[in-house]
Order: C-alpha cells, then sequence, then structure tokens
C-alpha cells in the first residue's frame, strides 16, 4: 500500500557524487533517488526552494546514463511527487515505487544545468569544457545559436560567445566523464528555442568547449604567469598555439577578439620565455588563416605538426 506523507525538507540535496554542495544534479531523498512519475515544474521549484535556492526557472529531466553506476546502487526513495503550488507545504508524495532508475529526477536550481571547467578543473569560470548535469556535450549539430543560448542560460553575456570542439585539454577528465548532450540545436540564442538529445552517437573527440562573454577561448600568459595581461604566450583554453600560417590578420583577430585593439597588435613565436611551463601544455592550435582581421573570418586546426619552439607570443 503506498502511503502519501510529507517530508522535512532537508532529506533533500542534490549531488554530483564528488560535491554535495550544488544546485545542480541527481536528486536525492534520504540517500536514494527520486522517480519522475506525476514529477513537474511546481515540483522542481518547490523542491529548489526548499533546498534554499532560486525557485524561479528551475529545471528538471530524467533518464540518460550520468550516474548510471552509481545510480544502480540507490533505493528509489520517492514517488508520485504532487505539488500544488511552489511550495513544499503544498506537495505530498510516496515512499514506496514502481519505478526504475531510468526514471530518476535530476534537478537544477536557479539555471539550465550546465557549468564551464577550466583546465585547472575549476568551474567557476566563464570558459572551458562544457559539462551538462556532471557529463560532456557533443558537437553534432551545436552551432552559434547553441553558445550564445547556453551562455546566457548560465548568466553571462550571450553576445560574441566562442565555441571549439576536439581538442584534448582535460583529456583524461573527460574519458571518464558520459556524454550526457547530443543534437544540441537552436533557433535562436535563447535556451527555450533549444532542442536536444540525452542519447548519443559521439566520442569525446566530439566535446564542447566554451568561451563565454567573448574572447573566443584565448587568453595571454606575461612572465609572471598572469592571464590579466594585454600581452604573453597566447593560450587557447589553457593550450598553446602554434606560427604555422599565422600572420598579421591572425594577431589583429585574436586581440580583437580578446576585446583589445585589433590594430598595431604584434606577434613572435619560439625564445625560451615560459619554457618550463609551455612544456608542459598541450598544443591545441595550428594552421591559424585569417582572410581579416576579424576572428569569423579564421579557419583552424586543433591537430598539429609543431613543437613548442613555435608557440605565439602577443602584444595586443
Amino acid at each position: 500500500m503506498n502511503t502519501r506523507t510529507r517530508t522535512q525538507t532537508r532529506d533533500f540535496f542534490c549531488t554530483m557524487v564528488e560535491n554535495t554542495n550544488t544546485n545542480s544534479g541527481i536528486l536525492l531523498y534520504n540517500g536514494g533517488t527520486v522517480c519522475d512519475d506525476s514529477f513537474d515544474q511546481n515540483a522542481a521549484d518547490a523542491i529548489c526552494s526548499a533546498l534554499g535556492f532560486s525557485g524561479i526557472n528551475s529545471l528538471y529531466r530524467s533518464g540518460g546514463s550520468v550516474l548510471e553506476d552509481y545510480r544502480a546502487n540507490l533505493l528509489i526513495a520517492l514517488d508520485d511527487v504532487v505539488c500544488g503550488s511552489a511550495n513544499w507545504s503544498a506537495c505530498s508524495y510516496s515512499t514506496s515505487h514502481n519505478c526504475g532508475h531510468s526514471e530518476d529526477v535530476f534537478l537544477q536550481c536557479g539555471g539550465e544545468g550546465f557549468t564551464l571547467m577550466d583546465e585547472n578543473l575549476n568551474t567557476n569560470t566563464n570558459s572551458g569544457l562544457l559539462l551538462y548535469y556532471g557529463g560532456t556535450v557533443c558537437d553534432d549539430s551545436f552551432d552559434q545559436n547553441a553558445a550564445d543560448a547556453i551562455c546566457s542560460a548560465m548568466g553571462f553575456s550571450g553576445v560574441n560567445s566562442g565555441y571549439t570542439s576536439g581538442i584534448s585539454v582535460l583529456e583524461d577528465f573527460r574519458a571518464d566523464r558520459l556524454i550526457a548532450l547530443d543534437d544540441v540545436t537552436c533557433g535562436s540564442s535563447y535556451w527555450s528555442a533549444c532542442s536536444y538529445s540525452t542519447s548519443h552517437n559521439c566520442g569525446h573527440s566530439e566535446d564542447v568547449f566554451l568561451q563565454c562573454g567573448g574572447y573566443q577561448g584565448f587568453t595571454l600568459m606575461d612572465v609572471y604567469q598572469n592571464t590579466n595581461a594585454n600581452s604573453g604566450l597566447l593560450l587557447y583554453y589553457g593550450g598553446t598555439v602554434c606560427d604555422d600560417s599565422f600572420d598579421q590578420n591572425a594577431a589583429d583577430a585574436i586581440c580583437s577578439a580578446m576585446g583589445f585593439s585589433g590594430i598595431n597588435s604584434f606577434y613572435t613565436s619560439g625564445g625560451s620565455v615560459l619554457e618550463d611551463f609551455r612544456a608542459n601544455r598541450i598544443i591545441t592550435l595550428d594552421e591559424v588563416v585569417c582572410g581579416s582581421s576579424y576572428w569569423n573570418g579564421c579557419s583552424y586546426s586543433t591537430s598539429h605538426d609543431c613543437s613548442h619552439s613555435e608557440d605565439i607570443f602577443l602584444q595586443c
């Protein structure tokens, strides 16, 4: 017999396993998962509010393969969550169920489930590996609308965002992740206009890296390894850039993309500056060819035939 009752909200939390101090992830109740039967927007908003997050624009989904092995060892603790409003006091539920773990609820409070991770595994960043509930995002169908929509959904500027894939940054980390999202197709630069699939036909070589708020994934590092500089070693998602085909158009276009003047920029390569640092970096970009001094007129390769003696240094 199903017993419908109410619970104290402290029994809920969201987790991605490694970190339970998060506003997104698999929704757990007393250490067990929550089934999606009857779960709706009221339930999502009510639980987010109960957890101390914003109860506005919360997002929920179920299914998919994220944390599949972890979930398989958990009990399903809650089912048939029905909320008359976005307040937990208006909700009822059952502690018995007729569900499988393919119906486990994932919840994002105050956002859309996306995070960005830089090459140092920091997620307090506006650029890096794009994650969706802890899994990577495949580049199939991914375009500028998708990049702008996701940046906007994460609270960044949705203008002049940049994206790439096929680079080897965070390769070991990505190998242990599931691919959580594929075929992201956006009719405009708003997430509400996007569709996607939680199944995929991808490999991690197709993982999306995203830069929000401009800059197209580029940074400059000075001799003291500071990155708030207008000159230094040119990095692309944490890796160096090879000088093959690099010219003044490329220099000006990249400076403009980073928000600097694209006039009278200067570039060089080689030398021993930051040599030890560079030796431990991946070369992430080669054959940068720009038809003008605008980044949208440039092409490039994420594979290379270079050595670090060809790393670009740029002055904007």
